[in-house]
């Protein structure tokens, strides 16, 4: 369940419920980190662009 999502120019914050009691911090793609605590989960995400690879 959403307990809230919020955008802030470029990045966001969202706040999941969470049934499971944990602790812990994961990298869950390029820009996206993942911050679990008891009853709550928090993603925060920067949505830049990636940086595209000059081709030669």
């Amino acid at each position: 369940m959403t307990i809230f999502d919020i955008h802030l120019g470029r990045y966001s914050i969202l706040a999941l419920k969470e049934r499971n009691a944990r602790f812990g911090v994961q990298r869950e793609g390029i820009g996206e980190v993942a911050i679990d605590l008891p009853y709550v989960s928090l993603v925060l995400t920067d949505h830049r662009k990636p940086a595209v690879p000059l081709s030669h």
